[in-house]
């Protein structure tokens, strides 16, 4: 499969999200500050994330080679993507910040450790 065109794309298994517009009302709120380790050392700070357009996808954890996955989590919609849609917005970096994308960050509640 190519990377390049297929963005909705993450895995077989899953269907093409769609959007419902369920969160339609949030554009233009303000999101809270919120502080949390990050992977590239120090904290990242919503108050200091650059100005102009990001992008932030949210993802419960990513695969850890050689380890099982939590009891159940195969049955969670959407769960046996999240390292498929990590990688994707690595493999389309480029293409976001042609779109405007300032800053692209990821939010997990996995300890980076």
């Amino acid at each position: 499969m190519s990377t390049s065109r297929k963005v909705n794309h993450v895995t077989d298994a899953l269907p093409t999200p769609t959007d419902d517009g369920a969160a339609d009302h949030l554009i233009g709120l303000h999101l809270p500050d919120i502080a949390r380790a990050s992977t590239s050392g120090g904290e990242m700070s919503i108050k200091n994330v650059s100005p102009g357009r990001w992008v932030m996808f949210i993802y419960p954890r990513t695969g850890v080679p050689g380890q099982a996955e939590p009891i159940g989590w195969a049955g969670i919609p959407g769960a046996k993507g999240c390292t498929a849609e990590a990688r994707s917005f690595r493999d389309n970096l480029a293409q976001l910040h042609e779109a405007g994308a300032r800053s692209v960050t990821g939010l997990s509640t996995q300890s980076s450790a």
